[in-house]
């Protein structure tokens, strides 16, 4: 009798273990659209949100409480957290309930972004029309299958799953996507027809054991940001990357890659290269000078690293920053490069600092919490 009455009237907003925070529904990179990643306060339920209803658009939602139809009043409410107690199987949840909830969402004229924790919600998004982004804490294939006709018209798709080793070859048909990213740490390949996601800018991957790029990763045409770190494996640079004539910034975990391919210089548009984990890699390619655009060029973990005439004919001034090298191997290097900044890590010994800026000079150095 008493979880029936929790059934007709609603949800309840959990207020007991979370409080509100600013960060954003996704990454800011400074190509995807600003409401992807402007910073949000996020309201701890219904009540806390109704307090601010004026200027509240965030909320998160748990499954305790009967005020779901103070919704209404929140008219600037565009994103929705919805918990892990969300679910169809949830003591105080069943299929009417859930039904119930989702209603009211529809009256939601600014609605456009929601995240669950239970894969099996995604089905009751069908008949929400302006959804624009929608974040899976847990994936599951065959419930996103039978929901996509309704995510067609998806900007940006988050998924945060430490289980999956692949995605569904599915995800080709989203070609609305502006922004893809995969906080997955056991992925090991994409599928290939990931190429015809056409009208994608920004593509982050925490990936795992990614040993190669699929040939369809190279039809990527409008891509602009492109990150792939976690645990990769990739033994030479993936060539699909020469490809993307569009990308400004590339970040790479390099780990067993000796050295990176002459077509990197294809990346005429190229602001910002960083190569992460380059415990391998010894040499710069020679055409990094074709990047007449480079401003920025990140190395970490370069203890092998030593032959650096790519960056002698580069004809404009770059910046360069170094994390856990050879500080003072690499600055010798560097007295022949148009540089306009060094940075190094503010916590490096106060010998390496004074011989460094001995070699290229106080104004050429700065430090920083890297």
């Amino acid at each position: 009798m008493i979880r029936y009455v929790f059934l007709h009237f609603s949800l309840l907003i959990s207020i007991s273990t979370f409080s509100q925070k600013n960060s954003g529904f996704g990454t800011y990179t400074g190509y995807g659209a600003e409401e992807f990643s402007q910073p949000l306060k996020i309201y701890p339920g219904i009540t806390s949100a109704l307090s601010d209803s004026m200027n509240a658009t965030a909320v998160k939602l748990s499954a305790t409480e009967t005020n779901l139809e103070g919704l209404k009043k929140l008219k600037k409410l565009t994103y929705i957290f919805l918990d892990n107690t969300i679910g169809p199987d949830n003591y105080y949840i069943d299929q009417k309930a859930l039904e119930n909830m989702f209603s009211y969402f529809k009256e939601l004229e600014q609605l456009k972004f929601i995240s669950i924790e239970d894969p099996r919600i995604v089905s009751y998004i069908k008949d929400l029309k302006n959804i624009k982004g929608l974040k899976f804490e847990r994936f599951d294939e065959a419930q996103f299958n039978t929901a996509l006709p309704s995510l067609l018209n998806l900007e940006l798709l988050i998924i945060k799953d430490a289980k999956i080793t692949s995605l569904p070859v599915s995800i080709g048909k989203l070609t609305s996507l502006i922004q893809l990213e995969l906080q997955c740490i056991n992925l090991i390949n994409l599928p290939e027809n990931i190429g015809d996601l056409k009208n994608l800018k920004v593509l982050k991957m925490q990936a795992g054991k990614m040993t190669s790029l699929p040939s369809g990763f190279s039809n990527l045409d409008q891509l602009k940001y492109l990150k792939i770190t976690g645990l990769t494996a990739f033994k030479t640079f993936p060539e699909e990357i020469a490809a993307l004539t569009e990308l400004e910034t590339l970040i790479l975990e390099l780990r067993l890659i000796v050295s990176i391919s002459e077509s990197i210089g294809s990346l005429t548009k190229m602001k910002t290269l960083e190569l992460h984990e380059s415990r391998k890699l010894y040499k710069i390619p020679d055409s990094l000078y074709l990047m007449k655009n480079l401003q920025e060029l990140f190395i970490s973990d370069c203890i092998e690293l030593w032959k650096l005439e790519g960056l002698y004919k580069i004809d404009h001034p770059i910046t360069i920053t170094l994390n856990r090298c050879n500080y003072i191997k690499i600055a010798e290097r560097l007295k022949l490069v148009r540089l306009k900044k060094l940075i190094i890590p503010a916590s490096s010994l106060p010998s390496e600092i004074k011989k460094v800026k001995s070699i290229l000079g106080e104004d050429k150095v700065e430090l920083k919490e890297l």
